[in-house]
């Protein structure tokens, strides 16, 4: 797992933020055998499949990480807040991820 250092910065505690090329990096420093170049582009082939699944309404697992999954949002009134004017918020679908026990865990 990749988890995040806390920085002390003037006396607040900071999240250092990962994008792909950062896990990339990191993924390649543990000689699995792959470039960063590699890694890079197998991570975003993972994240363009979990987003074909999940355009399809399919749940994408992760032993260890946790799930991905779409829900059915249902039709609500809301208020602009602009106006204060009611309005009908339409059904949608909406992703959703769900951590796994033992990723929760870990930030306990």
């Amino acid at each position: 797992f990749i988890k995040n250092k806390l920085k002390k910065n003037k006396g607040e505690n900071q999240m250092e933020k990962l994008n792909i090329k950062d896990v990339a990096r990191k993924l390649a420093e543990r000689d699995l055998g792959a470039t960063i170049k590699e890694n890079e582009q197998f991570l975003r082939g993972l994240v363009d499949v979990i987003n074909e699944e999940l355009e399809k309404g399919n749940e994408v697992a992760f032993y260890g990480l946790g799930t991905f999954t779409v829900k059915e949002v249902a039709e609500r009134k809301g208020r602009n807040p602009q106006t204060g004017e009611e309005i009908t918020i339409e059904a949608h679908n909406s992703p959703k991820f769900k951590f796994s026990s033992s990723v929760k865990e870990l930030v306990r």
